[in-house]
């Protein structure tokens, strides 16, 4: 062997090592201080995918997994301070507000009204009515 075919293998051989280190193109002409054409010269000699990445490239660093909030059971519908927001809750799609006023199943109703309903539901389900006037509970 002659001493430039020495030469030949060890830079090969050097080059094959960085990539195998995942170091890129640019990175591996940085550290064995070799132009652009010989690194890619020898890579693509022995048949390696090329990895070409921008001069500012890092190793994406490792995100720490952030802890899951602890979850709270979720409230009662009657948990509410508000006896209204928790009759619209029991009764849904059967209330809405139009002006101002509430409208159960298409007619208008009164706050009385609209309570003693959601009670008599939360009656038939068995569950706590919502408390406040002596008028609303079934």
């Amino acid at each position: 062997m002659t001493s430039r075919q020495t030469t030949y293998d060890r830079r090969r051989a050097a080059i094959l090592q960085l990539h195998k280190q995942k170091l890129g193109v640019k990175e591996i002409m940085k550290t064995l201080n070799l132009p652009e054409t010989t690194v890619r010269f020898h890579l693509s000699a022995a048949n390696v995918k090329l990895i070409d990445r921008p001069s500012w490239w890092e190793e994406p660093k490792k995100r720490k997994k952030k802890p899951e909030p602890k979850r709270e059971a979720p409230k009662s519908d009657l948990d509410l301070d508000n006896p209204v927001t928790a009759a619209r809750i029991v009764l849904r799609c059967r209330v809405t507000e139009r002006l101002g006023s509430y409208w159960l199943d298409g007619s208008p109703v009164g706050l009385d009204q609209l309570i003693q309903s959601a009670n008599s539901l939360l009656k038939e389900r068995g569950k706590p009515q919502i408390k406040g006037k002596e008028t609303w509970e079934v």
